[in-house]
């Protein structure tokens, strides 16, 4: 019992550790989500909203390049220009305000929420040689714990398939959310154009973009792979008890055989009683 509960623990440990070595390595960086989301939103919305927002803001950039341009616009002069001179569309034009929004009003890339994941990311990188020797470590305690390759394999290829099946699950359901409900942002435009307020349909839609954006096609390639090398364990670990299984078949067929062979033996050379009798008469 304690053996199974130390190899349970050590089993928690080494997926920890391979999830945050994972995540660490694939996950992008805080300036690439953002600009996704943003693209994501522009995107998922209505051709109309999509030009009735692109209208409105080339109609602040002729405001905000005019000759008596108010002060507080002087942010977006630099987008509005790229825009007016053609080097932009109009998903890029949304996306230059918002990134200017962002900026002035939110702080970002500046704020403490940014600053605390970058400390992180950058923490968790410069002790990866320790988290890679730790791994090593504990799949070593794993095996002399089992002290069985077949059940060795079978606990990596269960703990490669929970985190594969982890990081592949969300990326799933927002597929299939997308795909039979649609994710769906033009509520959002018309709140901007309008002034109404957001449904909650569409701040769902902001939500699922922002984790599609966390979906990088390295993360969704390192998910498949460990789907695969967990069916793989599990296929060797079946095939492996199914060989063992059989083979005790066999041995006990063949004891079974060996009894049987011995016993007709023994039979035939017992005398028989009648003929014994007669010799005497």
């Amino acid at each position: 019992m304690f053996r199974k509960f130390l190899a349970w623990i050590i089993r928690t440990l080494i997926a920890i550790i391979l999830t945050t070595l994972i995540f660490s390595s694939v996950l992008p960086s805080v300036e690439k989500i953002i600009p996704n989301v943003i693209g994501g939103v522009f995107t998922h919305a209505s051709p109309d909203s999509q030009q009735d927002v692109v209208n409105k803001l080339s109609g602040i950039c002729k405001e905000a390049t005019g000759e008596k341009a108010p002060a507080d616009m002087a942010d977006i002069v630099a987008v509005c220009n790229e825009y007016n001179a053609g080097n932009m569309k109009g998903d890029r034009l949304f996306a230059g305000f918002v990134d200017v929004i962002m900026k002035t009003q939110f702080s970002l890339p500046d704020s403490q929420i940014i600053k605390k994941y970058n400390g992180l990311q950058d923490n968790i990188n410069s002790r990866k040689p320790l988290l890679f020797g730790a791994l090593l470590l504990l799949f070593v305690l794993l095996y002399l714990i089992l002290m069985d390759f077949r059940l060795f394999v079978a606990a990596l290829g269960s703990i490669c398939f929970s985190i594969g099946w982890m990081i592949m699950l969300p990326y799933l359901i927002i597929i299939l959310y997308d795909n039979l409900i649609g994710i769906d942002t033009t509520a959002i435009f018309s709140a901007m154009i309008n002034g109404t307020g957001i449904e909650p349909g569409a701040i769902i839609s902001v939500i699922l973009l922002v984790f599609m954006s966390l979906y990088s096609p390295a993360l969704i390639l390192v998910g498949i792979i460990l789907l695969g090398i967990g069916v793989a364990g599990f296929v060797y670990r079946f095939t492996a008890r199914k060989k063992e299984t059989s083979g005790k078949k066999e041995d006990k067929k063949a004891k079974k055989e060996d009894k049987e062979g011995s016993e007709e033996k023994t039979e035939d050379k017992k005398p028989d009683k009648k003929k014994s009798k007669k010799k005497k008469n």
